[in-house]
């Protein structure tokens, strides 16, 4: 049967589950089969033995298992990726050449964290915006590299 520890006393090695079909059952720290100790929250599959949760195992350690918990994956690449869409805007506008090339080099950095951290997540905005930041990495810098070599071939020519 599966359920979730609502909760558990260290001190009296006892706690309490809610199993899926809606009722509370209690259990001892012998009947835990897990490497931690049981925590608010663990999702477990169990037995019932005279009214009593035994064989107790977890199916996800931690809070990072249960539902809802890859938001904060998605949060972070998203936010990555607003913040290296920014320092790119920063380091092509910015009228200091080595102060540009800070902010593109940052840009570059957590354009490629948000594109790591959001690969596997569900919604991939951050992904997304990772790979819109290095993709106008690139073709700024063919283009900046373009720009400077006709205007060096200009000035060349007036020499």
């Amino acid at each position: 049967m599966k359920g979730t520890i609502l909760g558990y006393n260290q001190a009296e090695n006892k706690g309490a589950i809610s199993h899926s079909e809606g009722a509370r059952i209690d259990f001892h720290l012998e009947s835990w089969r897990g490497d931690r100790a049981p925590a608010s929250g663990m999702v477990v599959d169990f037995e019932i033995v005279d009214g009593v949760a035994s064989d107790i195992y977890p199916i996800a350690q931690g809070p990072a298992h249960l539902p809802g918990a890859q938001q904060g994956g998605q949060d972070t690449a998203l936010l990555l990726g607003i913040f290296a869409l920014v320092s790119l805007a920063v380091g092509y506008l910015t009228s200091w050449m080595w102060i540009g090339f800070l902010f593109l080099l940052i840009s570059a950095g957590l354009g490629l964290a948000a594109i790591i951290t959001g690969k596997d997540q569900e919604r991939r905005t951050g992904y997304t915006l990772g790979m819109i930041n290095c993709g106008c990495l690139v073709v700024g810098t063919v283009l900046s590299l373009v720009i400077f070599m006709i205007w060096g071939a200009a000035i060349m020519a007036n020499l």
